[in-house]
């Protein structure tokens, strides 16, 4: 079963600005509605198109949502899930600029990194397939 644990908890007291959000806009709403003039009719109310409601209340409803989601980020949520080993794979990249060839070093980067990585992959080869992406840099 997927346990969801968050590595700063204490962030998810900001989850409480939300409530305070949608009361401020419903203030301010209901302040609205009673200094709008009931029956008097302004020019640019006759040239302006009518604007639907829902849509502004969509808008703030979304905006409300997704400042609800990045609390949730904000706290950094982890959690444990097991793979099954079919599903699992392992990919490996490589930086292969031109820094990796400085020869200050017994052997270049490169060839430090490519031991390193053949002796990953011999261990987890029978575990899960191992992928290997690299970036090649533009010739100069």
């Amino acid at each position: 079963m997927f346990e969801l644990e968050f590595m700063r908890p204490e962030r998810l007291w900001w989850l409480l600005l939300i409530p305070a959000l949608i009361g401020l806009y419903l203030v301010l709403l209901r302040r609205r509605r009673s200094k709008a003039r009931p029956h008097a009719i302004t020019n640019l109310e006759r040239v302006l198109p009518k604007q639907q409601a829902w849509k502004r209340h969509a808008a703030v409803g979304a905006a409300v949502l997704s400042l609800a989601a990045l609390n949730v980020a904000f706290a950094q949520p982890k959690g444990e899930v097991e793979v099954p080993r079919e599903r699992a794979t392992v990919v490996l990249t490589l930086d292969v600029s031109r820094s990796m060839l400085a020869e200050d070093m017994i052997e270049t980067m490169h060839e430090y990194a490519g031991v390193g990585i053949a002796a990953l992959i011999d261990g987890t080869v029978d575990v899960a397939p191992v992928g290997l992406g690299a970036r090649v840099p533009p010739p100069l």
